[in-house]
């Protein structure tokens, strides 16, 4: 958090800064699915398109929010180009509304710490 910091005090002309991540999979292929089952992308012409090929989508990480004074005060909105992104790893980012997030969540736990604990004992 604090290179992000020091990338909003960097930059002048911006008065946000705040932490992003990449969705896991492209939005553009995504779709709904309606109370009797039925299924409507969202962007049909999406449909068939190999996934790397498609523009990747990012989400408020939620996780902290730098902003000056003056960005705060004025109330402008930090989803515009007076904010400067910072990209979080994947692996960083964790919404936990359901069961679900939380298992994922202690799984993600789990496996970062063994990775910790062999590269410490490998020094």
């Amino acid at each position: 958090m604090k290179n992000a910091l020091n990338i909003l005090t960097s930059q002048a002309e911006k008065i946000y800064c705040f932490g992003v991540c990449e969705y896991p999979v492209p939005i553009q292929q995504a779709f709904s699915i309606s109370e009797t089952q039925k299924i409507e992308m969202f962007e049909p012409e999406s449909f068939g398109l190999r996934t790397q090929d498609l523009t990747p989508a990012y989400f408020d990480a939620g996780q902290f929010y730098w902003g000056t004074a003056q960005g705060f005060l004025s109330e402008q909105c930090m989803f515009s180009d007076a904010a400067i992104p910072y990209i979080l790893p994947k692996y960083e980012v964790h919404d936990i509304d359901n069961i679900d997030d939380w298992v994922l969540a202690e799984a993600m736990y789990i496996a970062l710490n063994k990775i910790t604990l062999s590269k410490t004992s490998q020094e």
